[in-house]
């Protein structure tokens, strides 16, 4: 059985309102809070094998952070575009992709 973590991104910034969506970055709020959440996580103990994010700039930012305070890298962080605004069913068959030895999987979107 798979254990998966689904994760929204940390706060996103509407400064630049003529800014594409899919590039926005986090605000200062996010930048605070999505290292915290991820070291809050950390603290849980609960083993990830593998991050799947959303290639968005928000989504990816807010994953990279969890990656590096879970110390995954290389070929256990993975962009996955299907993620960007993603349906149930999308997201589903994003999950119905992922190797079998990935137990344990935390994936970003929106």
């Amino acid at each position: 059985m798979r254990t998966l973590y689904l994760c929204r991104h940390a706060k996103s910034s509407w400064a630049d309102p003529g800014q594409s969506d899919h590039e926005r970055p986090l605000n200062d709020r996010g930048l605070r809070d999505a290292p915290a959440m991820a070291r809050f996580f950390k603290q849980r103990n609960e083993p990830v094998q593998l991050i799947v994010s959303s290639d968005a700039n928000r989504a990816q930012t807010t994953a990279r952070f969890f990656a590096k305070e879970l110390g995954l890298s290389g070929d256990r962080f993975r962009l996955e575009p299907a993620l960007y605004h993603a349906s149930a069913r999308g997201i589903a068959e994003v999950v119905a992709g992922l190797p079998d030895a990935a137990d344990r999987v935390m994936l970003f979107g929106h």
